[in-house]
């Protein structure tokens, strides 16, 4: 039996991992070396902070492209909610909008593709020929930041082992590192609890992990319902920061720094107002 040859080297000799931290004037991410995620229960706006990291990163780096692969949401609803971001966080003209707009390549329920991650077909866990693919794009296209919407729709394993996600995680920890982009994993929580639902390694093997909840009240009758005193805000923990990038924000990113809040949507409900139909360009992601 042949056994592999172990390898050391002195720290002078060892190439270190390309990693920088973007985002220092919104929210916070690594880049390269990894990838980051943001858990939350559902609904409670991780693709609308997503979009507006997204949308952050590309307006900080104009050489750059983004990728949103939203496996749970549609053309419009992604429209409306970038459109939003650009008009009222960013104050973009349509024509500014619609140049953002041919940076980005998506994939929306209207487009849907199999993308597992890990191939089981020979009953040994291996990364799949979309690992690979998926990097091919990233770097031909060059895409600088890339959001996976859910975690979920890119595996079939078995959610709360360690040993079966490690395998799913690897394999966005290789996307990062191979290609240099923010990579950018979008998760559910569990009930009652901050942080990642399933298996402890989703956060542990990450660079930098969020979650987002809503702030709650209790009524009198015992039932815990949204406060509306908070309508449109969401509340932000940092669940892991090995690379303490956090601490880079400039403040910009909360409403309310005490309490932790970020305003994901205006005041006002009308600001909501661009339309699919008055949307010229459109960018598709490319078949795989």
């Amino acid at each position: 039996m042949s056994l592999n040859v172990l390898t050391f080297k002195t720290l002078k000799a060892i190439k270190p991992m390309d990693i920088k931290i973007t985002g220092k004037d919104f929210l916070p991410m690594i880049q390269g070396g990894g990838y980051n995620i943001l858990s939350g229960r559902g609904g409670v706006g991780k693709s609308m902070l997503a979009l507006t990291s997204m949308i952050d990163y590309l307006i900080a780096n104009p050489e750059k492209n983004g990728l949103g692969i939203f496996t749970e949401d549609g053309k419009i609803e992604i429209n409306n909610r970038m459109w939003t971001v650009c008009k009222n966080k960013y104050k973009m003209t349509s024509l500014e909008y619609d140049e953002l707009l041919e940076r980005c390549l998506f994939m929306t329920v209207e487009t849907l593709e199999p993308l597992q991650l890990i191939d089981r077909s020979q009953g040994i866990a291996k990364l799949s020929a979309v690992v690979n693919q998926l990097i091919q794009i990233i770097i031909s296209r060059q895409i600088g930041f890339v959001v996976f919407d859910p975690l979920k729709y890119f595996h079939q394993q078995e959610e709360n082992s360690n040993s079966e996600m490690k395998e799913v995680m690897s394999a966005f920890s290789k996307i990062g590192i191979d290609t240099g982009a923010v990579i950018l994993v979008l998760h559910h929580s569990a009930k009652g609890t901050s942080g990642a639902r399933g298996a402890s390694c989703i956060e542990d093997d990450s660079r930098l992990a969020y979650s987002l909840s809503q702030r709650m009240k209790k009524n009198n009758d015992g039932t815990v319902e949204v406060d509306e005193d908070f309508k449109g805000l969401v509340h932000l923990s940092v669940q892991k920061d090995n690379y303490r990038a956090f601490n880079t924000n400039t403040g910009k990113l909360f409403e309310d720094e005490s309490k932790r809040l970020i305003r994901l949507f205006p005041r006002n409900p009308a600001a909501i107002e661009y339309t699919y139909e008055e949307v010229n360009t459109y960018a598709s992601m490319p078949k795989i």
